[in-house]
């Protein structure tokens, strides 16, 4: 991507704050100019700014200004972290020690080192932990161990080589956790008595690192790490209650160590996110309200934190209703709340501004309101053809283009389906998902055959798209072989989902 059009998302997606920040540091600036034309021209690509920058400040090279507001954007986003962020405070309390220092402010550089390690320990940051540990002993040799006895300097090592193992542990587990879940997103891991093994095999190795009798090395990240593989593990073998059981243990341990959350909740907050998530993709929408419930106790000062969570509470009272066709309820919810969440999308992420309005505009879908769709959806297309990688992205984008063929609006669909094969074949990607909606769609007369035998050859393409781990990401935020066989079928998309099956659990 180049960088004028990185720069144009970056800008999009910065909140009221960091706007604020930003314009009392960049005033008076050709840089600065080129920031307000961005912002007072949405919509509008790089090329088209480009060309209205130039008009205005022909002495001014444009490339040269991207590449310094990127620049000077990312500085003040840095800044802004660091102020709630407590270990990138503490990665810069290191760099601080290490500049005094280089002043001859040894004692005060060695104090500062103190004061990380201390930190770094009651909140179980081992890498942190090290590198202090580690530019103390540097510092201490350059200056020939002032004042050190020897068993001190024994007892530091010993600190250095026990850092050393808990970090290891961690990685080790981190490893085990990554590979499981790649598995579990790309695989179907238990399709095959070899992918069966392996996955014992993963499950082996986790155990004997949890089970080590070195209790000492325990901390909360490896604590944490095993309970995500084993809920992850039993939700990839359908062992679904004991997975709400590790979910809820490791609940049980982030509120055990406040200490490590309650300045910053933003990780508490995206694992109970990720909680959620796994439940509805079970359809286990019993349990959902205990987790909310968990999230509704999480209070911050930081209000983009706080917008975070009141929108996962937001969507995910709407999902069970959305998943299970209750279109009217889900509509009457969001108008009952819609000024609340049109006040909290200023302060979220693209991401989760994507999620929101494709939350709504399947609500739509529903409803049968596909100009409203079309509408909604249009001002994220030209950013989710950046982001297409992503399923929410792409499920945006191909809501997108039912919109359009419902209306029967055929210029702007023959455009889309066209863009839609050229980013296909770009991301050389076999999207199966896509590739179905799009020969469904191009190819309807064949399909809207009513006889047994277009019936037929239809359901075993859409039974394969179900069954296929990777596409069951998309299929998660829209089910779009029910939308099509709604249409195969002569049924009601409300009705089809209705009758989706209930929870495994139970």
């Amino acid at each position: 991507m180049k960088t004028s059009d990185t720069l144009l998302l970056l800008i999009d997606s910065l909140t009221k704050a960091e706007k604020k920040s930003f314009s009392q540091t960049a005033l008076n600036s050709d840089y600065y100019d080129l920031y307000l034309l961005i912002t007072n021209n949405p919509g509008k690509d790089s090329e088209e700014i480009k060309g209205l920058y130039e008009m205005e400040k022909p002495q001014s090279n444009f490339n040269v200004q991207v590449n310094y507001l990127y620049t000077k954007l990312l500085d003040n986003l840095l800044s802004l972290q660091s102020s709630s962020d407590i270990e990138l405070n503490l990665f810069n309390s290191l760099f601080k020690a290490k500049i005094l220092a280089q002043k001859s402010l040894f004692q005060e550089a060695l104090q500062l080192y103190k004061v990380v390690q201390l930190k770094a320990k009651e909140l179980h940051l081992e890498y942190l932990l090290l590198k202090a540990l580690q530019e103390e002993l540097k510092l201490l040799l350059f200056l020939n161990f002032p004042n050190l006895t020897e068993d001190e300097l024994s007892t530091k090592h010993f600190e250095i080589t026990e850092s050393l193992k808990r970090a290891r542990r961690e990685n080790e587990s981190s490893v085990l956790y990554d590979l499981l879940k790649y598995r579990t997103l790309h695989h179907d891991v238990m399709r095959s008595e070899e992918q069966r093994d392996a996955l014992n095999d993963l499950l082996l190795s986790e155990l004997s690192i949890s089970s080590s009798s070195d209790r000492h090395l325990k901390s909360f990240e490896s604590d944490m790490l095993h309970q995500l593989f084993q809920s992850t593990y039993l939700l990839g073998v359908n062992d679904y209650n004991a997975a709400l059981s590790s979910l809820k243990e490791l609940i049980h341990l982030f509120e055990e160590n406040t200490q490590r959350w309650e300045k910053n909740p933003y990780y508490y907050v995206v694992t109970l996110e990720s909680i959620l998530y796994n439940l509805r993709a079970i359809h286990e929408y019993k349990s959902i309200s205990f987790f909310l419930g968990k999230l509704e106790e999480i209070q911050s000062k930081d209000k983009e934190i706080n917008a975070l969570r009141d929108i996962i509470q937001t969507l995910y009272t709407l999902y069970p209703l959305i998943d299970t066709g209750q279109f009217k309820e889900a509509s009457a919810y969001i108008e009952q709340n819609r000024a609340k969440i049109e006040g909290m999308l200023p302060l979220l992420n693209r991401d989760k501004k994507a999620e929101v309005i494709l939350c709504w505009s399947i609500v739509l879908v529903g409803l049968g309101q596909f100009r409203e769709v079309k509408d909604l959806l249009h001002p994220i297309i030209f950013q989710s053809k950046h982001f297409y990688y992503l399923p929410i992205f792409r499920a945006i984008r191909l809501i997108h283009l039912i919109s359009i063929y419902e209306l029967g609006i055929l210029d702007e669909y023959e455009f889309e389906i066209r863009a839609f094969k050229r980013d296909l074949n770009k991301n050389k990607k076999a999207y199966q998902v896509e590739s179905f909606i799009l020969k469904f769609l191009t190819s309807k007369k064949v399909y809207f055959q009513k006889r047994e035998k277009q019936r037929q050859t239809i359901q075993p393409i859409i039974e394969a798209i179900r069954q296929d781990i990777y596409e069951k990401q998309i299929l998660n935020l829209f089910d779009f072989t029910k939308w099509v066989e709604s249409k195969v079928w002569d049924v009601s998309f409300t009705q089809l989902l209705e009758n989706k099956k209930d929870s495994p659990l139970h």
